[in-house]
């Protein structure tokens, strides 16, 4: 079966509760044995990468970035299982391009430049919800789990670009991407001319599971019949990872306001999402690589290290969960809500002491904050010396 990417229109930043992700690697120089990642003491790191609001200059700024893993936001499936991506994230090129999204040089760039960072695409978000309505009824799981096996079998060709009259672009991808200096006077790429440097694959996926109304045991049940499948077709080459709600490892008698005990979140309304995806997790031991758990929401009213221990409960593999931190602004039960930066770097600090494999982070690109991407990537860096130390 032939797999047809489609451009999606750019969207807006949806700063809401998302996935994703990482894995653990054999040793200090992040080496990956036989398609399987091993767990250490090392903390992974990861971030969220936006596919809109991309600077011309990214791929040099995200070199010096700490990330082990960058998740790729977002795809989705449409009802007859094509696959399609935000902002051009995976639109294949045309033979002799004139235009590439800076989504699409941005990741494939960094991917052929340093192979040893994970590129991993997520299915859903906010945006794509509609994407778990439609498993088992317009899409059957055999045909969707055929579809993403060929996405990431694909080898998607890295271009770089260089104007017109032979000065190189500041995102061209060559060795020692740290010495890259942004020209402004070339931003806009109007007359380029494109040159391949090579091919890349993505590392693996992540599914961002969540829905405005709560997940179905039905939804639950044909996520982990897909994801079973997938595992089936690709073996341990690729890396599958779930993102969920900071609430969903939670007993489901936690929607009851009376009910306090092991519940991570105890206003007097409740979450619609408690104990959410206990059925997915239990049934899909040993088939996700890692869970990304996003706990950046609710603010301070949140308990993060309850949460983190019911997702725990579950898996009995604290080194397999993510914390999720954000430098975005979230939901909060009082409006929208920014942790400050010290809570953050403590809560990464926490995880390491708790034994949890690692964190990632909402999200490098697109800021609420309006922060610029090196701002942000300090901020993420800062994160990663707080979580060795």
């Amino acid at each position: 079966m032939s797999m047809q990417l489609y451009i999606i229109i750019p969207q807006r930043l949806v700063f809401i509760s998302l996935l994703i992700s990482a894995a653990l690697f054999h040793d200090s120089t992040h080496a990956e044995l036989q398609g399987e990642w091993q767990t250490t003491e090392q903390t992974t790191k990861i971030a969220y990468l936006t596919s809109w609001s991309l600077p011309h200059n990214a791929v040099s700024l995200l070199s010096k970035s700490n990330a082990d893993v960058y998740i790729l936001s977002f795809a989705r499936w449409d009802k007859s299982g094509r696959i399609s991506s935000s902002n051009g994230l995976l639109d294949l090129p045309k033979a002799s391009p004139k235009h590439i999204p800076q989504s699409y040089l941005t990741w494939t760039q960094l991917a052929h430049e340093f192979p040893h960072k994970k590129m991993i695409i997520s299915f859903g978000g906010q945006e794509f919800e509609d994407i778990w309505d439609s498993m088992g009824t317009d899409v059957s799981i055999e045909k969707l789990a055929q579809s993403i096996t060929q996405l990431l079998n694909t080898k998607f060709p890295v271009y770089t670009r260089t104007s017109m009259i032979g000065k190189t672009l500041p995102n061209k991808a060559v060795s020692n991407a740290h010495k890259y200096s942004a020209d402004k006077s070339q931003t806009s790429c109007n007359q380029c001319v494109y040159h391949l440097l090579g091919y890349t694959t993505l590392s693996g996926i992540d599914f961002d599971f969540e829905h405005s109304t709560r997940l179905t045991e039905k939804q639950n049940g044909l996520l982990t019949n897909l994801v079973k499948l997938i595992r089936k077709k690709v073996g341990k080459e690729k890396l599958i990872a779930l993102t969920t709600y900071h609430v969903g490892a939670d007993p489901l008698n936690c929607a009851n306001p009376k009910i306090t005990a092991d519940c991570s979140f105890i206003r007097h309304d409740r979450s619609k999402h408690h104990g959410e995806v206990r059925p997915l997790l239990a049934s899909t031991l040993g088939v996700f690589d890692f869970y990304n758990i996003m706990t950046y929401d609710a603010g301070r009213e949140f308990d993060y290290k309850t949460a983190m221990a019911n997702y725990n409960s579950i898996i009995k593999q604290a080194s397999k969960l993510r914390l999720g931190v954000s430098i975005n602004r979230q939901w909060g039960p009082y409006g929208g809500f920014v942790m400050p930066h010290h809570e953050n770097v403590s809560r990464v600090k926490w995880l390491k002491e708790q034994g949890f494999g690692g964190y990632f982070l909402w999200a490098l690109g697109a800021s609420t904050e309006l922060r610029d991407l090196h701002s942000q990537i300090a901020l993420f860096n800062e994160l990663s010396g707080a979580s060795e130390e």
